[in-house]
């Protein structure tokens, strides 16, 4: 059966929470500075929109692809970054408050205009009427990586957090191969996941975590991958070159900053 996570997508952050209360999420978040206003970004199993809405809520003039195999995952993916619209249109009235009391302005300083994913102008960003796909470049895409045909060199950056372990070693070069194939020559990957530390107490306490999530994912979304495959060596390969790294909870997760240079 092909892997789901559309049974616990309502669920997940509870679980999550449960387990690791907001450590995930910062792990999520630690490098996302690093993407600037104007790139193309690639999310790819982005679940149920944490990262995607703080993503909207720093850089709102990004384009950004995401890619899930769960359908449940991306209507609350969509339904989490629809409320960033209404967070901007509120900034947007403080601001058009405060042009006010400075004096006239001209016609383009209120009429401030953003470009939709088809290249069309859409409303000022603080009509009331604005969708989620008007106010953002946001793309969102069904499918699975393993069958999803990216474009060539598109994307400035991309994003995968707790993705990589879903995957076996079998499949793994290939979708590595396949990421690096969809980015610029010049870009970055911001990668989250878990790891194993190689000192033994931490090794053991990642281990035991993992066995444990292995098997209920394995139950839950009939996850086939039931061990943690590190995928450093193939990225390494693809051309990136590691810039920076954070660990946390002894090491069982970790954040990295790969960056790629022509």
């Amino acid at each position: 059966m092909p892997v789901s996570f559309d049974r616990i997508a309502s669920n997940y952050q509870f679980f999550e929470t449960i387990a690791f209360g907001n450590a995930l999420q910062r792990a999520r978040i630690a490098f996302i500075s690093r993407i600037r206003d104007d790139e193309r970004v690639l999310v790819l199993g982005e679940g149920d929109g944490r990262f995607l809405a703080e993503l909207l809520r720093r850089k709102p003039e990004a384009e950004i692809d995401c890619i899930d195999a769960s359908a449940a995952m991306i209507q609350s993916a969509r339904a989490r970054a629809a409320v960033i619209p209404s967070e901007a249109r509120d900034l947007a009235s403080v601001h058009k408050r405060l042009a006010s009391s400075l004096g006239p302005s001209s016609p383009q300083d209120e009429s401030v205009r953003v470009m939709n994913r088809t290249g069309v102008v859409c409303a000022p960003r603080d009509d009331a009427s604005l969708q989620l796909s008007e106010l953002s470049c946001v793309q969102f895409h069904h499918a699975d990586i393993l069958d999803w045909l990216p474009p060539q060199r598109s994307y400035d950056v991309v994003v995968t957090n707790f993705f990589l372990d879903c995957f076996t070693r079998r499949q793994l070069p290939a979708i590595v191969e396949k990421i690096g194939n969809a980015t610029a020559l010049n870009s970055r990957w911001l990668f989250s996941d878990f790891s194993i530390p190689p000192y033994a107490l931490g090794g053991l306490h990642a281990k035991v975590w993992l066995r444990v999530m292995y098997s209920f994912f394995r139950i839950v979304a009939d996850l086939e991958a039931n061990e943690l495959v590190d995928a450093s060596p193939l990225i390494r390969a693809a051309g990136f070159q590691l810039r920076e790294e954070r660990m946390t909870r002894f090491g069982l997760i970790k954040s990295q900053l790969w960056e790629r240079s022509s």
